[in-house]
């Protein structure tokens, strides 16, 4: 029988670990996400089940060893201290994919970061970001990590029905002046056209 919806247990729920829970799996994967902090309840549920702690509690589940920043609810002044080298050569159920994740969706590390690695405006440049620092700036990581997530998912448990989303380009036009030119007379088009030049632009 096939079915579209997963159990997930943590034994905290938070609004952290909602957000990023139904980013991965409801809103990537098309998934509908029962949340349970019961443990009998949770392994009497005929559903898939996903496992979100610190101890495996089946053979018939997905497990991911949680961290502690899902469940903070302040933002803590704090250096990111993440090997993303390593990570990025593991399965991302290796490790917390949950918590890395929230921390790269969120830009979670422009808000602890070090005031003096700021610019003159006050901004995060992004040649300072970890993405920057570890190479995948321009590499969709996260959508990466979800597709592998998706092909275990299959694998432990192939009656499930994932729902990719469909991808599609549509680009925009950003137009300051929109009538720079139109209405504006074939002199003082000209007379700006000069002094354009006349200036190097």
């Amino acid at each position: 029988m096939t079915s579209n919806s997963i159990i997930f247990f943590s034994n905290y729920y938070t609004t952290r670990l909602a957000y990023v829970a139904e980013l991965v799996f409801q809103d990537l994967l098309g998934l509908t996400i029962v949340f349970t902090q019961n443990t009998e309840g949770y392994l009497k549920s005929p559903l898939p089940k996903i496992n979100y702690s610190q101890t495996p509690l089946s053979n018939s589940e997905i497990f991911i060893q949680n961290q502690s920043v899902l469940f903070e609810t302040d933002i803590i002044k704090q250096a990111i201290d993440i090997d993303f080298k390593q990570l990025l050569q593991q399965s991302p159920l290796d490790f917390d994919v949950l918590a890395v994740i929230f921390i790269l969706i969120t830009r979670y590390e422009e808000y602890v970061v070090d005031p003096l690695l700021l610019d003159t405006h006050q901004r995060f440049p992004a040649k300072n970001s970890i993405a920057s620092k570890f190479g995948f700036l321009q590499k969709p990581i996260v959508n990466q990590w979800v597709m592998q997530i998706n092909q275990s998912l299959k694998m432990k448990f192939p009656e499930l029905q994932t729902r990719l989303p469909a991808y599609f380009f549509q680009p925009t036009f950003d137009i300051d002046m929109p009538w720079k030119y139109k209405n504006k007379g074939f002199l003082r088009t000209i007379g700006g056209v000069i002094k354009d030049f006349v200036k190097g632009e």
